[in-house]
């Protein structure tokens, strides 16, 4: 344990990550699992309640550290009258996970929007024996959210506690002392070091790839940027759109795959190496959505040389420069993904903002995120 981490301190997790039971016990979404294996000598025991499921198609693995204990809840969400019904009851359970775990913990971490995360906020309001810090994963700025996301991001600016912090994407004129504007890390520092290693290798004088990783969801643009593939005015200078990831949309998107003019594979789930070994392969990674905070998978693949191309939301063009180390996009609409795509394929610098892309992991590691919650929050 660091010698500036007093002992004794147990930290409690508050989130509806996704959690699975395996031969190899309780594991857990593995971004996360990673962000807390790297911070966990800072705390005696860490209790991280997420939820139960038995989906196979999952990016899970098992905590490295000992002191991690994964409690599972039942889920809950959905769509529908009866979906809401099933959280409502859900509610009190809820509150008595937290509440069980609560009695011992230093410190309480929730990851938000969820609605875990909302009762944790609202005992935080009062709660002035424990340091809490809660993550909102979501734009921030969104002007019109779902109305869980806009109730809880009012919460979290309203808290009024000197020992309650709020981490959000980006930074915001106006933002109160409390909110601390935090990348979300994704790769461990040597890792990044090879990872820019291995983008020097990487040519851009031929066609280029194109690589999307992320969840099959309507929100992630990834319909659009199909479409995009048959609206491009020089397909011949790509070789390939590669989509990763699984979900509710993969049906739509195989039927569209046999009608675009560029070839697109459609991978499923991978793991994490498999998913390296495409960011080596390809030229730019692309993430036309429509609401997010600051996604992980463009700063992953940055780090492997991958140019990002990505609508200009929330807090996109702080990191991001069109044409200095990657591009954004005004919308996410097909026409407007296919044109850019165009001006990027004839643009003679591309190996330049390769190289300019890499110097984004630096600030998404996992050690500069355990350095700035030992200094700002613990």
């Amino acid at each position: 344990m660091p010698k500036n981490i007093e002992k004794g301190h147990r930290l409690l997790v508050v989130s509806d990550t996704v959690f699975l039971e395996s031969k190899e016990g309780r594991q857990g979404y593995e971004p996360v699992v990673r962000e807390l294996d790297m911070i966990a000598d800072l705390f005696d025991e860490i209790i991280w309640l997420g939820y139960g499921f038995s989906q196979k198609n999952t990016a899970v693995i098992t905590p490295l550290s000992s002191n991690i204990r994964l409690v599972s809840m039942p889920p809950s969400g959905g769509k529908g009258f009866l979906s809401k019904i099933n959280i409502i009851l859900l509610y009190p359970l809820y509150l008595y996970y937290v509440l069980k775990y609560l009695a011992k913990a230093t410190h309480v971490h929730s990851r938000a929007p969820s609605h875990p995360a909302l009762i944790a906020m609202l005992i935080s309001k009062w709660d002035k024996s424990r340091t809490y810090w809660h993550k909102y994963a979501g734009n921030w700025i969104e002007p019109n959210p779902p109305t869980s996301y806009a109730r809880q991001r009012h919460i979290l600016i309203a808290i009024n506690n000197p020992k309650v912090y709020g981490t959000v994407n980006g930074y915001w004129e106006g933002q109160k002392k409390h909110l601390l504007s935090f990348e979300n890390p994704c790769l461990y520092e040597d890792e990044r070091q090879k990872a820019g290693q291995l983008s020097k290798n990487k040519s851009f004088d031929n066609k280029l790839t194109i690589i999307f990783v992320g969840a099959l969801s309507g929100f992630k643009g990834v319909i659009e940027l199909v479409e995009a593939m048959e609206l491009l005015k020089y397909p011949e200078r790509f070789s390939e759109l590669i989509i990763v990831g699984d979900g509710e949309l993969m049906d739509q998107l195989m039927a569209l795959n046999k009608q675009t003019k560029v070839k697109v594979k459609l991978t499923g789930f991978l793991k994490r190496h498999q998913i390296e070994e495409l960011y080596c392969k390809a030229h730019i990674i692309a993430l036309p959505s429509k609401s997010e905070g600051f996604p992980k998978v463009i700063a992953e693949g940055a780090a492997y040389g991958c140019i990002p191309l990505v609508t200009n939301i929330s807090s996109v063009d702080q990191y991001i420069t069109s044409g200095t180390n990657g591009f954004l996009l005004r919308d996410n609409h097909s026409i407007t993904i296919a044109d850019t795509l165009d001006k990027i394929s004839s643009n003679p610098n591309l190996k330049e903002i390769s190289g300019k892309a890499t110097e984004l992991g630096a600030l998404f590691t996992y050690e500069y995120y355990k350095e700035r919650i030992v200094k700002e929050i613990l």
